[in-house]
């Protein structure tokens, strides 16, 4: 049965909006989400910063729970953004997409949560790219791409980063059986070593250890 989460205070999120975070996160999947995000945060170095693109309004980061001053975030949902600014009492959120977020350059980040639910990985590559990072990084990605490969029918471009605009069932299908090593290989040009993958739901899950300073982008 559907997980409801309630949220009060300044900028609280319409009721319609937590009933579909609700739907589309059952609770067994809220429990794998949180108890590997709570490992990866373990990891990290205590001082990093936290980057939590795709927000919401913040019902994951509260679970995990993040410290609130070290987190860098954002939400295309102007309403999302503002409420994590009073859930996270000194955090960084503003409105904008994750793909865009500019980065101060006086900040490290050592840990990631990329909950995105669907495709995660421009957002993953502007990240990498751009941020200033500790020795390693933790990065937690979220993505149920499997499941539209499947129902679309069409192959997942790790080039283009998007779906094949045509129908290719066979090439669909052979995908599905090598996604995983395939989400692993694009990682891995950004130092992504995986520490753990897919745990029981409708999604894949995966935390990537990542050394930023060894590879050249």
């Amino acid at each position: 049965m559907a997980r409801r989460t309630r949220l009060g205070g300044a900028s609280a999120p319409k009721e319609s909006d937590l009933v579909v975070y609700a739907r589309k996160t059952s609770s067994q999947d809220i429990a794998s989400k949180v108890g590997m995000r709570r490992q990866a945060l373990a990891e990290a170095d205590p001082e990093s910063a936290i980057f939590m693109p795709f927000s919401g309004y913040g019902e994951l980061g509260k679970l995990v729970p993040y410290p609130p001053g070290r987190i860098y975030g954002c939400d295309i949902k102007k309403a999302a953004a503002l409420h994590c600014r009073t859930a996270f009492p000194g955090s960084h959120m503003i409105h904008k997409a994750a793909e865009q977020l500019p980065f101060p350059s006086d900040v490290e980040f050592g840990y990631a949560d990329f909950d995105a639910y669907s495709n995660p990985f421009r957002a993953v590559m502007h990240f990498m790219k751009r941020a200033r990072f500790t020795e390693k990084v933790e990065v937690i990605l979220t993505v149920s791409i499997r499941i539209a490969i499947s129902r679309r029918r069409r192959p997942f471009s790790w080039r283009a980063m998007e779906y094949a605009p045509v129908l290719n069932q066979r090439a669909a299908h052979e995908q599905l059986d090598k996604f995983r090593m395939e989400t692993e290989a694009w990682m891995r040009r950004y130092g992504g070593i995986p520490r753990l993958h897919k745990i029981a739901g409708r999604t894949d899950y995966f935390w990537f250890t990542c050394y930023p300073g060894r590879v050249d982008n």
